[in-house]
């Protein structure tokens, strides 16, 4: 049928494996879908569009040598509230903007955390940033309750049972595959969430399968090295002799620790 056809007009086979979605399906208690018919989630084909390229992931890097050179140019008066303050939030500010315009607020929010780290080490009086937190929060109130799908995402967040066919697909599909994971793990390249089940497992819930394959050891390593790594970074900052430099490896470090840590 329609996975026959399919199957011939892309020779590379990346197919879900049909006995892997029906296990799991009759592990969480799923419909089973019969094996001729795909399930109905996005399967990835070669030479197809993927969907929207990320320009944010270039956009942090530049934005934190912009940030980190302006309080470094301006290191003598971070604690005022203009120059340490309002300046560097414009800077900052506008392409957080643009991302939050793209309707991309996990990567907003994390960016405007790893930007406050930087102000933080910087300087910048703590009443002003502990100020902006204040506000943020209630714009980031406000931007829940006004849109539908952040609405419904956050109370599948809440009721995950509830919504797991909806609004809370992912982070249910997710949760089977770290709990199939057990201890030990189904061993490398035997996950089944990640063969269709489990939307965007190659991207933002890459972790659910890794959970899958290694179990708990498994992740829990990744999250040591994630650790290690910002302690590594955080010791280059401290050694920095100039403060362009201190700045901007503090700000590398956030822009990787705080999207971590939020995911």
């Amino acid at each position: 049928g329609s996975e026959m056809c399919i199957r011939d007009r892309f020779p590379v086979d990346l197919l879900p494996d049909a006995r892997h979605v029906a296990q799991h399906q009759q592990e969480a208690g799923e419909p089973q879908n019969p094996p001729d018919i795909l399930p109905p989630y996005p399967v990835i084909y070669p030479g197809e569009d993927h969907g929207p390229h990320q320009p944010s992931e270039c956009a942090k890097l530049c934005m934190m040598m912009a940030l980190a050179n302006w309080l470094a140019l301006y290191r003598d008066r971070t604690t005022s509230f203009w120059w340490g303050f309002v300046m560097p939030g414009v800077i900052f500010g506008i392409p957080l903007a643009l991302i939050l315009f793209e309707k991309d607020m996990g990567t907003s929010v994390a960016l405007a955390l790893a930007a406050f780290c930087v102000m933080f080490v910087a300087g910048t009086r703590k009443i002003y940033l502990g100020g902006a937190l204040a506000l943020a929060g209630a714009a980031l109130y406000v931007l829940v309750q006004s849109n539908a799908n952040r609405l419904e995402r956050f109370l599948a967040w809440k009721d995950l049972d509830a919504h797991r066919l909806g609004a809370g697909l992912q982070q249910y599909r997710a949760s089977i595959a770290l709990s199939r994971g057990g201890l030990d793990g189904v061993g490398l390249g035997n996950s089944a969430e990640k063969h269709g089940t489990l939307p965007f497992a190659h991207t933002d819930f890459i972790f659910a399968p890794l959970g899958e394959e290694f179990g708990f050891y498994g992740t829990m390593f990744v999250l040591l090295c994630y650790f290690l790594m910002t302690y590594a970074g955080i010791g280059v900052a401290m050694q920095c002799r100039d403060a362009y430099g201190r700045f901007l490896a503090v700000g590398i470090v956030a822009i990787i620790f705080c999207p971590a840590i939020l995911n």
